[in-house]
This record gives structure tokens, sequence and C-alpha cells, in this order.
């Protein structure tokens, strides 16, 4: 599977340092940023399944970059020119990996979606009811516990 400095893939061989970004340590020696040996995984306190993770995670790494920088030359190129893949389609498929589930919402911020629009309902209802007890108890619980879910989903999603 590993040669020590490149992955092999069924279809490719794809330099592993070619996958990272540029960083001076790599000018200085390329050999650091490369598919690691099972000797350096053991090395380095890899254990047996923890080796076979790093591996496997690489490879499907690979497989995704790929597949995305492949799909993105297909993308812009012309209709009558043969596929071009650029370092730009690269680092562009790698950034989208890199940016795949930050973006998204949590668990968490969902639910308390859910109750700020159930919270507002209620707020509705008990507003059209001010005039009886039970109406000014449900529009300022529901007014509360809504904004309360507010602070808490937008304050949530800011750490990371």
């Amino acid at each position: 599977m590993a040669s020590g400095k490149r992955i092999y893939q069924e279809r490719h061989l794809i330099p592993v340092g070619l996958l990272l970004p540029p960083s001076p340590k790599m000018a200085s020696n390329s050999n650091e940023n490369t598919m690691k040996t099972d000797q350096e995984l053991e090395q380095a306190g890899f254990t047996d399944s923890g080796t076979t993770r790093y591996k496997n995670a690489v490879i499907a790494y690979c497989e995704e970059l790929y597949g995305k920088s492949v799909a993105l030359g297909d993308r812009d190129k012309a209709a009558d020119t043969p596929r071009e893949v650029t370092h730009e389609h690269v680092r562009g498929a790698a950034a989208a990996i890199a940016m795949r589930g930050r973006d998204g919402q949590t668990t968490l911020q969902v639910w308390c979606q859910i109750g700020e629009y159930v919270c507002a309902a209620l707020a509705g209802v008990g507003g059209g009811k001010l005039e009886t007890s039970w109406g000014t108890v449900v529009f300022g619980l529901s007014l509360a516990v809504g904004v309360v879910l507010f602070v808490t989903r937008n304050t949530r999603g800011n750490v990371k």
C-alpha cells in the first residue's frame, strides 16, 4: 500500500507532499510530509489499529481529493477541449474538503431554532389573549424562553 514516499491507489500514485499546503518546512525537508512507513508510525507511538486507521484516512483523503479535483477540472473546461486539472483545482478541492462540516449547524442549534419557532407561535397565541391571566403567562414565558434559545443558538455557533 505505501512505498514510504507515495501512496499507491488503483488508478494513480499521489505524492502526499502535494496534498499539503506549502510551508517553509516543505522546502527544507520534503520527506517529512510524505506517507509514513509502518516503522515510523510505530516509533511515533501508533498502535496497530491507529496505523490502520491512519493509512485508511490518508487513502480516503487522496481519493476524495482526486475526485473533487477532477470534478473541478471538468467544470472549468471548454466543451471541445480535454480536461486540465491545475494547481488551483487541487487547491480548491483541498479547501472544500477542509471546510466540510464547518458551516453546518449542530444538532443543538437546530433544536434551539425549532424551539424559537414554537415560542414565537405561543407568544402570538398568548399575545392575543393578554386580557386573561393565562395569556399573559404564556406570552411572558414563551418570550423569555425564545430569547434564551436565540442567544444559546447564536453563541454556540460562534464557539469553535
